[in-house]
């Protein structure tokens, strides 16, 4: 309820101007709305008022990676796991961060560890990192991240189109045709666009 939150918090800014908690939660629910260009500002205003908040530089990376601005995104992740290098979202920003900038070898560990302390699966960095892996040529971990991600989603078309995209670098046949099939019916015919064609 992103709207909510930004309206809310600019309530409580005209009494309470300079509450860090209240900047936080603006800049959080800008960031829900895609609007990082207007959350950039609020989060500086908050880091000068709590650098220590490892969310705030957290939040900061991710606007700037949004904005292209991926050395100091990875500059704001740093900060953000040396106060605490818990939350499982940090390094898989981190990971992203670092795929943006085709650093696909450096990006592994770092979206390894978001899968390792996540409780339960974390798709968006199974995803990242199955990525990351096909890109520096391991394939073959990359497929098998593929197959867990169609496991637990069998009807999402970009999963095994990827999963597909892996067996065919790997000329691994079997199971092929069936894999064809079933991502034809579920992109509508291949009308759905998946993935890149090549």
């Amino acid at each position: 309820r992103h709207d909510e939150i930004v309206s809310t918090a600019r309530e409580l800014l005209k009494t309470l101007p300079t509450h860090p908690y209240v900047l936080k939660a603006l800049s959080f629910g800008l960031i829900g709305q895609q609007n990082c260009d207007l959350a950039l500002p609020v989060l500086e205003q908050a880091l000068r008022l709590n650098a220590r908040d490892p969310e705030l530089h957290n939040n900061l990376g991710i606007c700037l990676s949004a904005a292209m601005r991926s050395d100091e995104a990875i500059e704001c992740f740093d900060r953000a796991l040396a106060l605490d290098g818990s939350d499982p979202e940090v390094w898989r920003n981190m990971g992203e961060a670092l795929c943006q900038m085709n650093r696909w070898a450096d990006a592994i560990p770092f979206l390894v560890k978001a899968i390792e302390l996540f409780p339960g699966d974390y798709d968006a960095a199974i995803d990242k990192l199955a990525q990351a892996l096909m890109n520096s040529g391991r394939n073959e971990e990359a497929l098998a991240c593929y197959r867990a991600l169609s496991a637990g989603e069998p009807d999402n078309p970009v999963y095994l189109g990827a999963q597909l995209t892996a067996s065919l670098k790997l000329c691994e046949w079997e199971g092929l045709a069936s894999t064809t099939e079933r991502l034809r019916q579920i992109s509508a015919g291949f009308e759905r666009v998946t993935l890149g064609p090549f």
